[in-house]
């Protein structure tokens, strides 16, 4: 299961790619100012993609996201994630959440994250749903209602 999140930031107008992905093993973002406590990694370390691709990994640290919750945002602080350049996107691993104590629950047209105290962090709703069956797992990718079909 994947669900994609494009939002706006508001430090530099750019949007921020996030892809809740149950595949993924670690939290990776190509956004280092979005990195609360940052240590490089050297020499880098490399990952492994679903097709075989390697890419590097060159710091690693806590990182914070902006979490659609309800018309608000939440950010969460995530621990051990990697920062990456060679990717255009946030994967956020649903399994690094569960790790920490979060809890996902898909239903009725939305993911919710909850935090290891029970509180809702996070409420993603699908506006446009494709989902795709492979031998590994099931993937819901999701757009943005703005996003033009």
């Amino acid at each position: 299961m994947a669900c994609t999140v494009i939002i706006p930031v508001e430090q530099d107008a750019s949007p921020h790619i996030e892809l809740y992905d149950s595949g993924a093993m670690r939290h990776t973002s190509p956004y280092k100012p979005d990195f609360i406590s940052y240590t490089p990694l050297l020499p880098p370390v490399f990952l492994n993609t679903a097709n075989q691709q390697l890419f590097p990994a060159v710091g690693t640290g806590t990182l914070t996201i902006w979490v659609p919750n309800l018309g608000t945002k939440s950010e969460p602080a995530l621990h051990n994630a990697l920062h990456t350049l060679s990717i255009a996107y946030t994967p956020m691993s649903l399994e690094a959440l569960d790790q920490e104590g979060y809890h996902a629950n898909i239903g009725l047209g939305h993911l919710d994250i909850v935090s290891p105290e029970g509180e809702r962090v996070g409420q993603i709703l699908v506006h446009c749903a494709v989902y795709t069956k492979s031998s590994m797992h099931l993937s819901l990718q999701t757009l943005p209602s703005s996003y033009p079909l």
